[in-house]
């Protein structure tokens, strides 16, 4: 099994989330993925096949299937333009992909006949309610986040919020990067707290960034899928940007998430919100190769 490696959302050619990618003709048997999977260690590993009109995706954290992922989408259908089985010239491909959230549409951009740029439309915005009173004492607990912490630095609605555009998060506003930065969660406690919520983890973000690059700076932590902390996440700034549009709080209905800074492997997510699709985006860089024995 040859697995590529490749990092997802990069900022300026660096950094960014690493994804397994493995290009199939048909998909292994589910144990045989979720070993791979397991052993690679990426926060998801993709399978990718072709189908009629475009490609069909199955996703792995190290510890299970999950309906879909947005780095490992955008690190798939860059590898396949970069080995040339996606091909354009100036402007914009659209094809279908698969997922365990059914059939959403990637857009692939070219310039001058080399790929620049990969969005994919999310699973239509759902609010799935508010996290407060007990619940919401606790979720601070479990981030080591003192509540005085919580708002949205430049004003509008600061209500934490259950938000899926394919894996519910919760959106967590902070009002200060000072405050995101001092976040440490207990990663068990958070865990169970998200598994009771029937949720993917936290999504905390400010929007005092600091910087003309980004509109806001996130981090985002999902131990009950077995990720304490990721570098970049394409579903949950898609959940994101919908959760700041609704509010008034994103201008023309784009965004630039910078996440991953803490980590050592900044990143960079785009996000565009228009007539009720969430699109969300980025670059892309192979890191590698190797092959596999299972």
């Amino acid at each position: 099994m040859k697995v590529y490696k490749v990092n997802a959302f990069t900022y300026r050619g660096m950094g960014g989330n690493g994804a397994g990618v493995v290009r199939c003709i048909d998909f292994p048997p589910p144990e045989v993925m979720q070993k791979a999977a397991s052993v690679l260690g990426f926060s998801e590993t993709v399978f990718i096949r072709p189908v009629k009109g475009g490609y069909h995706s199955r996703f792995y954290t190290p510890e299970c299937e999950v309906p879909t992922c947005g780095h490992a989408t955008i690190a798939a259908f860059f590898l396949l333009s970069v080995l040339g089985e996606i091909r354009g010239g100036d402007g914009e491909i659209k094809l279908r992909q698969e997922t365990g959230e059914g059939s959403l549409p990637v857009y692939v951009r070219f310039r001058q006949g080399r790929v620049d740029k990969i969005f994919m439309e999310q699973s239509p915005p759902k609010s799935l309610g508010r996290v407060k009173d007990r619940e919401l004492e606790e979720l601070c607990r479990c981030l080591g986040l003192d509540p005085a912490n919580i708002g949205v630095a430049k004003g509008g609605d600061v209500e934490v919020e259950i938000i899926s555009t394919g894996l519910p998060d919760i959106m967590v506003p902070v009002t200060s990067r000072i405050a995101l930065d001092r976040i440490s969660p207990d990663f068990s406690r958070l865990a169970n707290l998200s598994r009771r919520l029937g949720v993917v983890g936290a999504h905390v973000f400010t929007m005092e960034t600091g910087n003309d690059d980004f509109t806001v700076l996130c981090r985002n932590f999902g131990p009950a899928v077995g990720i304490n902390e990721e570098s970049a996440t394409g579903t949950s700034n898609g959940a994101l940007g919908y959760y700041l549009y609704k509010r008034g709080l994103l201008p023309g209905g784009e965004m630039v998430s910078g996440q991953g800074h803490g980590m050592g492997n900044p990143s960079t997510i785009y996000v565009r919100v228009e007539q009720g699709k969430v699109l969300v985006g980025g670059k892309a860089a192979v890191a590698g190769a190797l092959e596999m024995d299972l």
